[in-house]
């Protein structure tokens, strides 16, 4: 595969994680994906436009999570990391639904961050790290080490669904909630019992101030998450 034509995955990590995400860097580069990683690309200069125009030329921001990076994301004195993340929504915002996702990948155990992430699929990198890169590398266009005939089993709609999800946390990060609630009812219509999408859809008529419809979608998401999951998983916690 062809530098050019190798998907361009953006690492964005908290400073205190920089050992673990070097590992996470080198493993997506060895299954052929495209990895910007500021140890490695930050040129000097003016680093705050590289950063962006990194961001901006890349088809997956993959955040770290980790509890120094939720430290970073969402406090009341938030890091460099919020605000890579905030670019990144912008740009979700603006881009069509498969040019852009945001992908939360959790290298150590800890929460699952604010609503800007929990309502992702996150995946695990720190019980089984070269299993989580082989199924990351797959999702994110990239090869796997331990199965050369891998590939990405997920469904067309599962991908959609994906990226709308994408789409809608970015429309209600911004507070616009009618463009929100037209996202989500798209993924509700390819999947209807889909708990997050119901339980993002009551936190947007929860915030619109229609509480007797958040309280409706709220519920639907229990029900569903519970039969789905079961009553231990985060998910159902979140809900």
């Amino acid at each position: 595969m062809t530098e050019s034509n190798r998907v361009r995955v953006f690492l964005s990590y908290a400073k205190e994680d920089l050992d673990k995400v070097r590992i996470v860097y080198e493993g997506l580069e060895k299954r052929e994906l495209n990895v910007w990683f500021d140890d490695k690309h930050l040129l000097p200069g003016a680093w705050k436009p590289q950063i962006e125009n990194a961001i901006i030329k890349s088809r997956y921001f993959v955040i770290c999570i980790s509890e120094a990076a939720l430290r970073k994301t969402g406090d009341e004195r938030p890091g460099f990391q919020d605000e890579e993340l905030n670019r990144a929504y912008n740009i979700a915002e603006k881009q069509p639904d498969k040019d852009f996702a945001i992908v939360p990948v959790r290298i150590e155990e800890c929460g699952r961050g604010d609503f800007r992430l929990s309502c992702f699929h996150q995946y695990d990198l720190f019980e089984d790290i070269e299993k989580g890169l082989d199924k990351l590398a797959v999702h994110l266009g990239g090869s796997s080490l331990s199965d050369i005939t891998a590939k990405d089993e997920r469904t067309e709609d599962e991908k959609i669904i994906e990226h709308l999800m994408c789409k809608d946390q970015a429309a209600y990060f911004a507070a616009e909630y009618e463009k929100s609630i037209a996202i989500l009812n798209s993924v509700l219509a390819l999947k209807p019992d889909f708990s997050d999408a119901l339980n993002n859809l009551g936190l947007v008529w929860s915030a619109k101030g229609e509480y007797d419809k958040a309280i409706e979608c709220f519920e639907k998401s229990l029900k569903f998450g519970i039969k789905t999951f079961g009553e231990e998983h985060p998910n159902v916690a979140i809900c």
